[in-house]
């Protein structure tokens, strides 16, 4: 068990037929409700084995007032420090039996609801939506997370996490244990069986067949540069129009030329500040234009490793994947997602989709074909 399973509180369970996920709850948690644990033990041996006293005459106090001191001031500390120290969760999947069952409960099952397995056939990664506020009230927040569930009726939770790669592991190891397929709804890819989940994209690719080499849209404005071991695409680059920067740019290096004349013939100050504040603005700018600085995008791909390399005019920035890594390479709606166990990266935000899908066909047969030569 990994220290992000242990962070989170994840047990997986395999038992013959029945295959068992425990979800306990997280470590920060468990610290945060040790210390009121600890308080709701002293506080009801305080009211039960030591009793209260009346201050004044020092006689014992009356059974019932013990009883109150352990109902209202020991069991709200005792009752949240169980739940947050011992509370666990469990989803139990019996392929025997074609149940599901699911269970709630301190250190062991105290409610379970079951039913039958029906059409429950995969482990889904999605997104779920979660509203809070409190009731009755007007303004309610909503939030967006990484769910891991179950299709079929009620659609049954297995987990939900605001990092969607600690929720892809999850998820896969969830399909593992309990011998679902799993469907990455987020990346649009097909549902892949349990010793499908660790294989590299290129081999399953190559025994799918291969992945033919794709046609460049019309219009397309990838630039694809291949060689010897390595496959290179260079995508346009984007994010500032550079008319409108050159325009901005005169106006503000008039404005600026305006205000210093204007002070000058008035025999005023210049405001330092102001000036220097228009000054690098101006430069600023000429930097982005005589720098080309707009977004550019390459994405390489050899043997070893696939690197996408963003560059802001002459400042690079590059982050790689190992090719034996790389499980899927998809086109997510917005950009081109290439996604490993441990690492995702995109590239292509702000292209046309016909580019962005063309750039995902490509690396994925160039996946396969550097895999051959291999």
């Amino acid at each position: 068990m990994g220290a992000l399973d242990t962070l989170l509180g994840h047990r997986l369970r395999v038992r013959g037929a029945r295959r068992e996920i425990v979800r306990g709850t997280p470590l920060l948690a468990k610290l945060f409700g040790a210390p009121f644990l600890v308080a709701g033990c002293v506080l009801t041996f305080a009211g039960t084995a030591l009793g209260m006293y009346d201050p004044d005459s020092g006689e014992a106090a009356p059974w019932w007032a013990n009883a109150l001191f352990v109902i209202v001031v020991a069991a709200p500390f005792l009752g949240l420090g169980l739940v947050a120290v011992l509370g666990q969760r469990g989803t139990v999947i019996d392929h025997e039996a074609g149940t599901l069952e699911r269970w709630w409960g301190l250190v062991f099952p105290m409610i379970r609801k079951r039913r039958k397995l029906g059409s429950t056939s995969q482990v889904i990664l999605g997104l779920v939506t979660r509203t809070s506020g409190s009731l009755g009230s007007i303004s309610r927040s909503s939030s967006t997370l990484f769910g891991v569930f179950l299709d079929g009726p009620g659609r049954p939770t297995l987990d939900t996490f605001t990092n969607e790669q600690a929720a892809r592991r999850f998820a896969e190891r969830a399909a593992e244990t309990i011998a679902f397929p799993f469907e990455d709804r987020l990346l649009g890819s097909r549902p892949r069986s349990g010793t499908e989940l660790d294989q590299p994209l290129a081999l399953r690719l190559r025994d799918e067949g291969g992945a033919p080499m794709p046609s460049a849209p019309s219009a397309s404005k990838v630039r694809v540069e291949p060689s010897s071991g390595r496959r290179s695409a260079v995508l346009p680059p984007f994010g500032f129009d550079k008319i409108g920067g050159w325009i901005l740019l005169a106006v503000l290096v008039g404005g600026w030329g305006w205000y210093t004349f204007d002070m000058w013939t008035s025999g005023e100050r210049v405001d330092l500040g102001f000036a220097g504040a228009l000054t690098g603005v101006a430069l600023a700018l000429g930097w982005m234009l005589f720098g080309d600085l707009i977004v550019h995008e390459r994405v390489d791909v050899d043997g070893t490793k696939l690197t996408v390399t963003r560059r802001l005019g002459p400042v690079p920035w590059w982050r790689s994947i190992p090719v034996g890594e790389i499980e899927e390479v998809a086109f997510d709606g917005d950009a081109v997602q290439f996604v490993s166990d441990r690492r995702k990266l995109r590239v292509g935000g702000g292209h046309s989709e016909a580019d962005c899908k063309f750039l995902a066909a490509l690396v994925r047969a160039w996946l396969v074909e550097l895999d051959c030569e291999a």
